[in-house]
């Protein structure tokens, strides 16, 4: 979980409040009043309707430009647009907002603006994974808030030094520093409870929950957990909500309680799909796939898991990081280059030319090496594709061969059975012949088979004996036997076919397998197991 950064108001959140906004909007004539207003209605779908927060946010700024509004209401308008887009999966754009935000507030020296704008920056990092940009600016907030508060009155100075500590908190469970995490959250906790801010004092305890899950401190992450849905649900935070289900779903599943996790994710990802917020939804569908997994339902499994390698793949693909850090790196030219007009006003042409050159070749470069490693990729997934195609056509090769040559066998040795019963009943010319039918038929039926599907086995998984030798001398053959048909994934009633045996016989064989492999009460599974080696 992740701070849902700095809106621009706070306060109340029902849909009645939201209705007040609608009223106003109806009825204020004042074109600034009414960017505001859709302004604070973007924020307040931020936790019920994405679309809608987006729809009242590009709504303001449309009417922003027509009627030119100060740069500080073009803050506020790119920071909700930022936050919005973030929640949506679509960072290349928020960046943008967000920058745009950041050098307006900056030319105004409008210092609580761009240190919001960095907090909900941060927040976008770390939603990328990129956690030593996100603890940069963090850092760089505590000393702004620091420098700011000594000289100005900040009353929001607890809810972002609740925001930044809560948010470096996160970066440290990514560094798996246990004790830094706790004191962290403690200290965001004493900001948020100190100005009783119940959204964020919700979203702390979630976050305390999940670490404590980690711990596997489970009774007081379950505490946790519980109370921040409480909360959220209290303040129609359908997000929050989302979020600590999610939580949940993971607590049950650490709990081996596979229904009641299965049900929470799916909350989860039901709430997650109306608000349109596929960022969270890639966690949750992880975490569902995850729990079909442990029910033993693979089918289900591997659908989830489909949908959540797309979904992923579409967030954080290659091409997008790279576009989001050419326009960070655009913004941060553009800032050096205004500070250093202003140092020195004279510029010369031959400057601007080499750094125009070095611009384009970087990208030139990069945008080359970028497709390069994609040709790459693509040729290696194929590769490793080809190979598990060929393997999979070996081994169900040398099953229908197998089985195959038994059933041959096994009517031959009917056909002799039957020829017996009646060489008897034939005229004595006719004996001669009939044996020497049934000679003929014997040589035919001689069990050459499990040589040659040994052979073949061999030739397609050729350290797999010697693997079980090695960490198992204690194997009779037909227990290696055993294990190179469930290799193949063959089914006990296939193998029961392919042998002979019952296939009652062949699941206690199995069992003793298990017994052997040392995986008698664990979830592991055999077949799983064996196809490791």
């Amino acid at each position: 979980m992740v701070w849902w950064g700095i809106p621009h108001v706070q306060g109340q959140s029902s849909y009645g409040y939201i209705d007040s906004l609608k009223n106003r909007l109806a009825t204020t004539l004042d074109s600034e009043q009414r960017v505001e207003v859709l302004v604070s209605l973007a924020n307040r779908y931020q936790t019920k309707s994405l679309d809608s927060a987006l729809f009242y946010a590009k709504t303001a700024l449309a009417l922003a430009n027509q009627e030119n509004c100060r740069d500080s209401v073009f803050v506020q308008i790119h920071n909700v647009l930022g936050r919005t887009y973030v929640s949506m999966g679509v960072f290349d754009e928020a960046t943008s907002h967000y920058l745009e935000g950041l050098k307006l507030a900056e030319n105004n020296q409008q210092t609580v603006l761009y240190i919001k704008l960095l907090i909900n920056m941060g927040v976008m990092d770390l939603r990328q994974g990129n956690y030593a940009k996100a603890e940069e600016k963090y850092l760089r907030v505590i000393e702004l808030i620091k420098k700011y508060s000594e000289v100005h009155s900040f009353p929001k100075k607890s809810l972002y030094l609740a925001s930044v500590y809560n948010n470096i908190a996160l970066i440290y469970e990514h560094r798996h520093d246990t004790a830094m995490i706790m004191n962290y959250y403690d200290t965001a906790l004493m900001y948020s409870t100190a100005i009783d801010d119940h959204r964020n004092i919700s979203l702390i305890l979630n976050n305390i929950g999940n670490i404590q899950l980690h711990q596997r401190n489970f009774e007081e992450a379950h505490e946790h957990i519980v109370t921040a849905i409480e909360i959220r649900k209290k303040s129609d935070n359908r997000l929050g909500l989302a979020q600590c289900y999610h939580t949940m779903g993971f607590y049950f599943l650490e709990q081996s309680q596979w229904d009641s996790s299965l049900y929470y994710f799916e909350r989860s990802i039901t709430l997650l799909d109306e608000l349109g917020s596929l960022t969270d939804m890639v966690t949750s569908q992880k975490g569902l796939a995850l729990a079909y997994e442990k029910m033993g339902k693979y089918k289900e499994a591997l659908f989830v898991q489909k949908h959540y390698k797309q979904l992923y793949d579409s967030l954080f693909n290659i091409q997008r990081v790279s576009e989001i850090a050419d326009i960070e790196a655009w913004y941060e030219f553009e800032n050096r280059q205004a500070v250093y007009e202003l140092e020195e006003k004279k510029r010369s042409f031959r400057f601007y030319l080499i750094l125009s050159i070095i611009f384009c070749t970087t990208l030139v470069a990069g945008v080359w090496i970028i497709f390069h490693l994609k040709l790459q990729k693509r040729a290696l997934e194929s590769k490793h594709q080809n190979l598990n195609l060929t393997l999979e056509h070996k081994n169900k090769e040398m099953t229908t061969k197998a089985l195959y040559q038994f059933q041959k066998n096994e009517l031959i040795e009917g056909v002799v059975l039957q020829l017996r019963e009646l060489i008897d009943k034939v005229d004595a010319d006719q004996k001669a012949k009939v044996q020497g039918v049934i000679k003929n038929l014997g040589e035919s039926a001689k069990d050459d088979t499990w040589a040659e599907f040994e052979l073949h086995f061999n030739q397609t998984h050729q350290n797999f004996y010697k693997a079980l030798e090695h960490d198992y001398p204690e194997l009779t053959p037909n227990e290696r036997r055993l294990c190179a048909f469930l290799k193949l994934q063959m089914t006990s009633k296939e193998i029961s076919s392919l042998t002979g045996q019952s296939v009652r016989s062949i699941d206690v064989a199995r069992t003793r397998l298990r017994k052997k492999f040392n995986l008698t009460n664990t979830e592991i599974n055999l077949v799983d197991f064996l196809s490791a080696i």
